[in-house]
């Protein structure tokens, strides 16, 4: 309901709270914006912690307006780019406890309809942001930096793990180093060589044969494990004492030899 006061703790601290129709904002301090980004019959949330979800919003730069936040905020926040807004309105909030007591805040409030871009963080990003944007979670990327593979990040004060788009670019290089059968320690090994000049080149290539000569053994396993299992299918009509299963049998005799 427009003017109706609603009373919020927030930060420790006792607010009046009103809404207030488009057009022209009520008097106070200029607090930013906040939007509801629309893309398809989606809408977009962010977080700091993975866990805790909201819609973008932020404080105004200097000599910005209301459309200019809103559409910094939702770039910066949501790596998306506003389309088309419309103005739903302007929450007044009026501090009455506290140590902000007197002070009068107005905020923007959008609808708007985005395009989402490529998720390219310019701004320091949580533990948990890491994780989702390299996509891994948390676990692994801890293991990472036990490993020595992540080096140890600061911490902000409220206890969060703090890294730069470095950390992003380091776990998918050696989530596609594995996706190409790459260990962990070998994982270690490119990237230490992905680090030096040219003359790594032939260090890798080394690493990248006895990767080959491993896959092409475990590929020929494949192609008799696959005729073996054939043969089993073929024979299935069979009675039972007339079944040929050789892969069967030799995990039989593996089995009995243990």
């Amino acid at each position: 309901m427009s003017g109706h006061e609603v009373s919020a703790s927030i930060g420790g601290q006792d607010w009046l709270v009103a809404w207030s129709p488009p057009r022209d904002p009520p008097p106070g301090t200029p607090h930013g914006a906040e939007a509801i980004c629309v893309i398809g019959d989606g809408v977009v949330l962010v977080s700091r912690d993975g866990r805790h979800w909201g819609l973008p919003a932020g404080r105004p730069e200097e000599h910005e307006g209301w459309v200019d936040t809103l559409r910094r905020e939702v770039r910066e926040e949501a790596c998306a780019e506003v389309v088309s807004s419309r103005l739903l309105g302007f929450t007044r909030g009026v501090c009455v406890r506290g140590r902000q007591e007197g002070l009068v805040l107005v905020r923007s409030h959008w609808r708007a309809e985005v395009r989402v871009l490529r998720w390219e963080p310019r701004f320091e990003m949580t533990h948990r942001q890491v994780a989702e944007q390299a996509g891994v979670n948390v676990q692994t990327l801890r293991y990472y930096e036990r490993r020595g593979l992540l080096p140890e990040p600061s911490r902000r004060e409220s206890g969060y793990r703090v890294y730069g788009p470095e950390a992003v670019h380091t776990v998918r290089f050696i989530k596609r180093a594995q996706e190409l059968g790459f260990g962990l320690r070998d994982a270690e090994s490119l990237l230490a060589l992905a680090a030096g000049g040219p003359e790594s080149c032939d260090a890798a290539r080394e690493l990248a044969d006895e990767k080959i000569a491993e896959l092409d053994r475990r590929i020929a396993d494949l192609l008799a494990m696959r005729d073996s299992l054939g043969r089993l299918a073929a024979t299935c009509v069979k009675p039972r004492n007339e079944r040929d299963c050789p892969l069967l049998q030799s995990i039989q005799e593996a089995a009995d030899e243990r």
